[in-house]
């Protein structure tokens, strides 16, 4: 049911930035070292993109506003709203991503703060490298429906080919 995917593998020049220049970013065509822009495969990593669009808003601030404020800041009480209501964020967790920060030749995590973050290799000890957790994404056949289930954590899914 899993099918096999092309992953964008652009970076970004800043771990700062809205989620829609985020998106732009990982389809460009900057990366590291003339590395390819594309890698196919069956299970990649979350984007920086995916963790914003995650986002639901909240009663301080709504999914809109969240959308438009720059990901970075999202740890701040008044935005606070856009990552407490977003499915991908866990709690006191810092999470990988596919997306590589061009300038200075980083990774971006999304760090228990709420925010895309960056890290150098030489900054990355063996107990941060063990320490983040992944979130796996895959993409389904397009000959896979959904055969039964609401969808919700009582009643999910059902799938079939």
């Amino acid at each position: 049911m899993i099918g096999d995917a092309i992953w964008n593998i652009g970076g970004h020049p800043t771990n700062s930035a809205m989620i829609l220049e985020f998106y732009t970013s990982e389809r460009g065509t900057v990366v590291h070292n003339n590395n390819p822009i594309t890698w196919t495969g069956k299970i990649g990593l979350m984007y920086p993109s995916d963790y914003g669009y995650a986002t639901s808003g909240g009663s301080k601030t709504d999914r809109n506003t969240c959308l438009n404020e720059n990901i970075y800041n999202w740890f701040g009480s008044d935005l606070i709203d856009c990552s407490n209501n977003n499915w991908l964020y866990k709690d006191n967790t810092d999470q990988w991503t596919l997306t590589h920060q061009t300038t200075f030749n980083r990774v971006l995590f999304i760090d228990d703060n709420r925010r895309v973050f960056d890290a150098t290799p030489d900054m990355i000890s063996e107990d941060m490298v063990f320490g983040l957790s992944a979130s796996p994404v895959i993409y389904l056949s397009s000959s896979v429906k959904i055969s039964g289930g609401t969808g919700s954590s009582s009643d999910p899914f059902k799938l079939s080919l």
